[in-house]
């Protein structure tokens, strides 16, 4: 058996949060994240490009696309950069970011997050890394 410690745990006992309704397996994959992201906290966002030529290596013949995305950062200021690397490192170009906070954050407020990226969240081992859910192109 864990007891656990953390500074989140202020927030599990918080009545208004509600985290009281939610499933023991909810609240384990809620723990475990906050221990895998030892040290940095996973950001999340919806990320907007647009493609900069027809037929992107990435999007095919689109003008663009929105997709949920997450990583292992310090900070929001240093998400936005790492998604702006790696739109253009897909010949992409970055329009916005919207939706940003902590994994953590939309977790507890019971805010969407696609299920692949919380499977994503829990092998997120390393700084910098970047993952995306659907690319959901127009």
């Amino acid at each position: 058996m864990k007891l656990y410690h953390g500074t989140n745990m202020d927030i599990l006992q918080d009545e208004e949060c509600e985290l009281y309704v939610q499933s023991p397996a909810y609240l384990y994959e809620l723990m475990n994240i906050q221990v895998a992201s030892k040290y940095k906290d996973i950001w999340f966002g919806c990320l907007h490009v647009k493609t900069r030529s027809r037929n992107n290596e990435l999007l095919g013949d689109v003008e663009g696309a929105y997709v949920q995305t997450i990583a292992k950062v310090h900070s929001k200021d240093e998400f936005i950069s790492l998604l702006k690397e790696y739109a253009l490192s897909f010949n992409l170009e970055y329009v916005e970011s919207e939706d940003m906070s902590t994994l953590q954050y939309r977790l507890w407020n019971q805010l969407p997050v696609a299920e692949a990226l919380l499977e994503e969240a829990r092998s997120l081992q390393d700084y910098g890394h970047i993952r995306f859910s659907t690319f959901h192109t127009y």
